[in-house]
């Protein structure tokens, strides 16, 4: 039997369960989920493969010695898009930002 442990590298997310032993040549399953904001980048074994099943579940194997999976997460991103009904612009019309960040626009009204 083989143990096999969870690191997050990057960003901010948690692994179900954090660790696991496996037998020889066996497999098993863990479960990665992404803090709020957050987006899974990788999910990768040292020794291993760790391969994904669907809805955050990853199987790691067959195991054949002590193995670590490794989890990377990044901000999300969202587009913000504004346009101008009437009379006036808006200045950017798109832009991106993080999760929890900030955007500033200018906005110019014309009297009709």
């Amino acid at each position: 039997q083989y143990p096999v442990t969870t690191s997050v590298t990057a960003g901010e997310g948690s692994f179900e369960p954090d660790s696991l032993t496996v037998g020889h040549g066996q497999s098993d399953t863990l479960t990665v989920t992404a803090d709020f904001g957050y987006q899974v980048d990788s999910v990768t074994g040292d020794t291993c493969e760790v391969n994904p099943t669907g809805a955050g579940v990853y199987t790691v194997g067959p195991v054949t010695t002590a193995c670590q999976v490794n989890a990377s997460f990044s901000l999300m991103n969202y587009t913000v898009s504004l346009a101008v009904t009437g009379a006036g612009s808006v200045s950017p019309t798109s832009a991106t930002v993080a999760h929890g960040g900030s955007l500033l626009h200018q906005m110019t009204v014309m009297k009709s």
